[in-house]
């Protein structure tokens, strides 16, 4: 356990998260939510953190860097992504978690910015732009992630042959 906090950063952001968010809202019962959301990501980080540590063991046995068993999977993987095409991962793959995670971004900015009544901002309104900044963005980055994706696997089968 030791290790294993050592190891990961993942904490800070999410006491730091979990501690505004209390400060913010002084309501328990959501607070009491939060604290068991946290417990419960904390436990399946854990969890994920010894899978790693018996699929390390498992290289080091077998005479395998990590690196290598990491770029085999990813070209296992990509190799599949690859065959869909890149509207299946601009869209599917990764844009559309890109474009869920900018949009509830900045709806919840959008209504922090309202609720401290800085900027009086119709709901309606709100929405609609945060959900096309949310697209554009998250359809932008997708369709960078690909070219990045489609270097890296060439890069690969290059140095493979």
């Amino acid at each position: 356990m030791k290790m294993f906090l050592k190891s990961t950063w993942f904490f800070i952001p999410q006491v730091i998260a979990f501690l505004l968010f209390s400060y913010i809202n002084r309501n328990v019962d959501d607070c009491i939510v939060l604290g068991i959301l946290f417990i419960f990501f904390s436990v399946d980080d854990y969890r994920k953190y010894k899978k790693r540590e018996s699929f390390l063991a498992d290289l080091q046995q077998k005479g395998l860097t990590e690196e290598v068993a990491e770029q085999t999977a990813f070209a296992r993987k990509w190799s599949l992504i690859e065959k869909k095409g890149m509207i299946y991962y601009c869209l599917i793959y990764s844009g559309l978690p890109l474009t869920v995670f900018f949009t509830a971004l900045l709806g919840y900015l959008i209504f922090i910015i309202d609720m401290n009544r800085q900027v009086k901002i119709d709901f309606q309104g709100g929405f609609i732009i945060s959900v096309l900044v949310g697209l554009t963005l998250g359809i932008a980055l997708s369709r960078f992630l690909w070219s990045v994706n489609q270097k890296k696997s060439a890069l690969l089968s290059n140095s493979s042959h």
